[in-house]
C-alpha cells in the first residue's frame, strides 16, 4: 500500500485537481484508491460527486477526514487499498490536516505555479512541516516531490525561473518531477463535468486537448514510478 499526500500552504495551486487525476488514472489501472478529502472546502469530495454522475461510479472510494482522524482513520485503512490519495492544505493559520497527512504518508506532492508567493510558501512547508513530519512523528521515510503546475501555456520566465527554483538545492530532500502541467480551459471544463482531459471530447480544442492528456500521462507515469521505486525499497 502507498500513501500519497497532495499537499501545499496555499490553495489555487492546483491541489485537488492532481489529487482528483492521479485518483482517476489509478483507479483506470486497476488499482483500488481510497481518496481522503482533508480540506474544509470540500472541493474534492464534490469533484467525487460529479463523477458518480458522469460515470455511475467514480472507482475510488472518498472519506472526510480532519486533524487527528487522518492518522488514526488512514493508519487503520492504509491495508485495505493499493493506494490512498490526500488532498491537504492550510485553512486559514490551521495546518492540522496537513500535519497529520504528512505524518503518515510516504509521499508528499506539491504542486508549485509560477509565482513567488507560492514559491516563498514551498520554503516555509519543508522547513518547518517535513521536518516536523520525519522529526517528531519519526516518518523519516517521507519523500518529497515537486511540479511545475498551472503554468503558462506562452512560456515566459515566470516558468523558467520556477523550475530553475525547484530543481535547485534550496529545498533538502525535495525531487523535482519534470511534468509541467499548463493551465488549459479543457482540463477546467473537463473537471466540471467530473472527468479527467484522458476523458474529454471537444472538437474545437483538439490541440489543447491532446497537450493536455499528454501531461497529465507524464505526469501520472512520473508520480506512479516514484512510488513504485519506493515499493521496491521497501
Amino acid at each position: 500500500e502507498m500513501i500519497i499526500t497532495v499537499g501545499a500552504l496555499k490553495g489555487g495551486c492546483g491541489k485537488t485537481s492532481t489529487a482528483f487525476n492521479l485518483a482517476v488514472m489509478s483507479a483506470k489501472l486497476g488499482q483500488s484508491v481510497l481518496v481522503c478529502d482533508a480540506d474544509t472546502n470540500e472541493n474534492l469530495y464534490s469533484l467525487s460527486l460529479l463523477r458518480e454522475i458522469a460515470k455511475g461510479d467514480p472507482g475510488f472510494a472518498v472519506v472526510k477526514l480532519f486533524g487527528r482522524d487522518i492518522r488514526r482513520q488512514l493508519q487503520r485503512q492504509s491495508e485495505k487499498w493499493d493506494l490512498i490519495i490526500i488532498d491537504a492544505g492550510k485553512e486559514g493559520r490551521d495546518t492540522s490536516s496537513l500535519k497529520a497527512a504528512l505524518s503518515v504518508s510516504d509521499i508528499l506532492l506539491t504542486p508549485v505555479t509560477p509565482r513567488s508567493l507560492d514559491v516563498m510558501l514551498l520554503e516555509e512547508l519543508y522547513k518547518e512541516h517535513i521536518e516536523e513530519a520525519k522529526e517528531d512523528h519519526g516518518n523519516s521515510g517521507l519523500k518529497c516531490c515537486t511540479f511545475l503546475s498551472k503554468a503558462d501555456t506562452e512560456g515566459g520566465s515566470e516558468n523558467r525561473e520556477t523550475i530553475a527554483f525547484l530543481e535547485s538545492d534550496t529545498l533538502p530532500g525535495s525531487q523535482y518531477i519534470s511534468a509541467p502541467m499548463f493551465e488549459r480551459k479543457p482540463v477546467v471544463k473537463a473537471q466540471s463535468q467530473g472527468l479527467v482531459i484522458t476523458e474529454y471530447e471537444n472538437k474545437s480544442q483538439a490541440s489543447s486537448i491532446q497537450k493536455g492528456r499528454a501531461e497529465l500521462e507524464t505526469l501520472t507515469a512520473l508520480v506512479f514510478a516514484k512510488t513504485k521505486s519506493l515499493e521496491e525499497a521497501n
